[in-house]
């Protein structure tokens, strides 16, 4: 693989410079959105299939060019679900992304 190169891997982009993808291990999976609905303190996103070797970053932007703020960042899991939530959503309409990486 070359420098500059992009990879997808089941639509998932994957950064030939941040990750060895000669070790079908360290590659990250990424959390399964289950639900996002609104409740009394703001919008709520409820995912599974979180992996405890990885940390997770959650933002928010009102376009998908963003800018993007964080909402939760450095979260590693204790169960394989877990129930993120936005209390300052935006105002119109919001888009949510996550980003993985893995622990040493």
């Amino acid at each position: 693989m070359g420098l500059g190169e992009v990879y997808y891997l089941d639509n998932l982009y994957l950064d030939p410079h941040a990750i060895n993808l000669d070790d079908p291990t360290r590659i990250p999976i990424l959390p399964k959105v289950d639900s996002i609905s609104f409740s009394t303190t703001g919008i709520e996103v409820a995912v599974s299939g979180l992996l405890d070797n990885q940390s997770y970053l959650l933002e928010r932007a009102a376009s998908l060019a963003g800018p993007w703020t964080t909402i939760e960042e450095g979260f590693v899991p204790t169960m394989d679900t877990h129930l993120f939530q936005d209390e300052e959503p935006a105002e119109s309409r919001g888009f949510y992304r996550f980003q993985v990486e893995f622990l040493p």
